[in-house]
C-alpha cells in the first residue's frame, strides 16, 4: 500500500472495492490525487464525487465547459465534440507505476479481457509522474470538484434516481391498467365491438 503518496489517473471509476482503497489511503492522512473524466464522472454508478465529498483531491478535464444544464436539470452537450481524460494509471509514492486497459469497474475485475503492468521502473515512473502533474495543474485550474460541489453533485444524482424510480413506478402502473381500470394486461375495448371498431375488422361493413 501507499506509504507517502498515491496518484490516481482512470478513465472510470465505479469499483466500490477500488473506491474503498483509495478512501483507506486518504484517511490515512497520506496525500491522494484524482484525475477522471467529466462525462464518466457523472454515470450512474460512478464514485468519483463520492470521493470528493470524502475529501479527497479530485479533478475532472476541462471538457467540463462543454456540458449545461437544461430547463428540466438534464446534462446536455453545448454541441462540440468531447474529448475524454481516457488515461488508466496509478503512481505509488512515486516509485512504483501501475498501467494497461484496465479501468476501476467491476466487469474489468470479473469478465473482460485487460492488461495491467506494474513496474518499479525508474525511466517510466517518471515519465508518467511528469504526465500526471501537467494533467494536474491544467486541470486544477478550472475542473477542481470540492467537497461542497460533490455534495450538491450527488444529491442531484440522487433526487434524479428518485425521479427516474418514481417515472418507473408510475408507468409500471399504467401499463398494468391501475390508472384505466382494467385488469392487468388488458386493452379497454367498447362494448360488443371485439376491439375492431363500429366498422368491423378492415371490411368496411357493419358486423
Amino acid at each position: 500500500g501507499a506509504a507517502h503518496s498515491l496518484d490516481v489517473c482512470i478513465y472510470t471509476l465505479s469499483d466500490k472495492r477500488v473506491a474503498e482503497a483509495i478512501l483507506e489511503v486518504h484517511e490515512r492522512g497520506i496525500p491522494v490525487r484524482l484525475i477522471t473524466d467529466d462525462l464518466t464522472a457523472l454515470n450512474d454508478g460512478s464514485l468519483v464525487f463520492s470521493l470528493a465529498e470524502a475529501g479527497v483531491s479530485t479533478v475532472v478535464d476541462n471538457d467540463f465547459e462543454l456540458w449545461h444544464t437544461d430547463a428540466n436539470g438534464r446534462q446536455c452537450l453545448n454541441g462540440s465534440t468531447p474529448r475524454h481524460m481516457h488515461h488508466k494509471f496509478v503512481l505509488v509514492d512515486s516509485r512504483t507505476l501501475i498501467t494497461g486497459s484496465y479501468n476501476f469497474t467491476v466487469s474489468a475485475a470479473t469478465v473482460n479481457n485487460e492488461n495491467l503492468l506494474i513496474t518499479d521502473d525508474s525511466y517510466h515512473v517518471q515519465r508518467y509522474s511528469e504526465t500526471f502533474d501537467a494533467l494536474w495543474k491544467d486541470f486544477r485550474k478550472a475542473m477542481f470538484i470540492s467537497r461542497q460541489a460533490a455534495a450538491v453533485r450527488i444529491q442531484r444524482i440522487e433526487r434524479g434516481r428518485r425521479e427516474r424510480s418514481a417515472a418507473a413506478k408510475t408507468a409500471r402502473k399504467v401499463l398494468n391498467g391501475v390508472r384505466l381500470g382494467v385488469p392487468n394486461n388488458r386493452l379497454a375495448v367498447a362494448p360488443g365491438t371485439n376491439g375492431c371498431g363500429t366498422n368491423g375488422c378492415g371490411t368496411g361493413k357493419s358486423q
